[in-house]
């Protein structure tokens, strides 16, 4: 069990008091100096709303601790104006460590330059001085938004970040593409699909990576962040979790401006989960929703790679809407289907003919593919974990013991 944590001092003697200002002892060693800026905007503050906040002054040596220039601005009012005042008893050295602490610690906190600009825009103050400061503080701050925006749009931190190249694509919006599938699965256009990737292909972890300069990179969407990462060289995959990349659906257009303004190779259709006993209809609705966006973001300008989800309930619709001849990327993992799983994938081979197949799997599933035919066209990706695995027991290596 641990034990409460004591309670924080009162060190205040009082309540407020009103002291004369001529009574106030400046402390020898305040350290801050207050600019003729500062001095009118407080005093502005003062005319415009009053007393806000007491001085505070430390019994033991009758020191202002906090609360310098409001009591200078008083004493310059006349010696006998009023200063709200709170005691406070601190030893000598103690005084100095609050001295220091009340002016560092506010100076450590960082501005929400919205919020603050928002504040500075919602209201006019009667005094000059005073507004004179509010318009400068939302000059500074919308300065400093305007800089933040520019920098997250050229050093975007995720795909989130990307800018938006501000065409509208509303005309795509829900869209029901041509179809000569009975079901209307859209159909994926192969001008817009890479005729080819290269073969030398790493999965993109946050820049950690072992030994590995590849000619292309694999990025999971959601994953991980895109600082550093050459978009050029990049096809971005959704290895992971629906929830990630469920705003490709319902968000296509952002996502299709933001995608389209970068300088990313290729993305991958969007394997919206499918599970082998799921009803019919959810089904093909998922895949629906997987062709769609890709169809979608193609007409958008963009390269696509179909990757297909190859689900033993629905054979005769694992690749609908895929054309033959083309790059088609899928993932494997071991279950007790791998082996009708990889005879589904020989099945599509043979019927699509594609001229390249990225596996994004895990190295110890390798094996299980060693053998079948279609994997003399195939590019190995080692999936997410794997690289991060790979590149932890590299930086944190296991030392044998020493013999005895």
């Amino acid at each position: 069990m641990t034990g409460t944590k004591p309670a924080w001092k009162n060190r205040m003697d009082s309540t407020i008091v009103e002291v004369p200002a001529e009574e106030l002892l400046a402390n020898p060693f305040n350290w801050r100096i207050h600019t003729q800026l500062q001095q009118h905007a407080v005093e502005g503050s003062l005319n415009e709303i009053g007393w806000v906040d007491a001085v505070k002054v430390n019994t033991t040596t009758q020191h202002v601790v906090d609360g310098h220039l409001r009591a200078t601005l008083a004493y310059r009012r006349g010696g006998k104006t009023p200063v709200p005042v709170i005691y406070v008893t601190l030893t000598a050295d103690e005084e100095r460590i609050a001295l220091a602490a009340i002016g560092i610690t506010a100076e450590m906190g960082v501005h929400d330059d919205s919020k603050l600009l928002e504040i500075v825009q919602s209201v006019k103050a009667n005094d000059n001085n005073l507004q004179a400061l509010m318009d400068k503080i939302g000059a500074e701050s919308q300065q400093a938004l305007d800089n933040a925006a520019i920098y997250k749009k050229k050093n975007p931190k995720t795909l989130d970040d990307l800018p938006d190249d501000s065409k509208d694509y509303k005309e795509l919006e829900r869209k029901t593409f041509t179809s000569s599938h009975p079901l209307g699965f859209p159909e994926l256009l192969p001008e817009h699909i890479p005729t080819s990737v290269p073969a030398r292909i790493a999965t993109w972890v946050g820049g950690a990576v072992v030994d590995v300069e590849p000619d292309l990179w694999y990025l999971v969407w959601g994953r991980d962040g895109i600082d550093g990462l050459d978009l050029n060289k990049t096809v971005v995959s959704f290895y992971t979790h629906d929830r990630f990349y469920q705003g490709l659906w319902f968000k296509a257009e952002i996502y299709a401006r933001k995608i389209a303004q970068s300088d990313i190779m290729a993305v991958l259709t969007p394997p919206y989960y499918i599970g082998n006993q799921d009803p019919a209809a959810q089904r093909h609705w998922q895949r629906y929703r997987s062709l769609w966006v890709g169809r979608y973001l193609q007409e958008a300008g963009i390269k696509v790679i179909p990757n297909v989800q190859i689900v033993p309930s629905d054979k005769e619709l694992c690749w609908a809407g895929v054309p033959k001849n083309v790059p088609i990327a899928i993932q494997f993992q071991v279950t007790p289907d791998s082996n009708l799983i990889l005879d589904m994938v020989q099945a599509m081979v043979d019927e699509l003919d594609p001229n390249q197949l990225l596996i994004y799997t895990a190295p110890a599933a390798i094996p299980t593919l060693t053998g079948h035919g279609f994997m003399s066209r195939a590019v190995i990706i080692k999936d997410h974990l794997s690289t991060e695995r790979e590149i932890h027991d590299k930086e944190h290596p296991v030392i044998p013991p020493e013999p005895r």
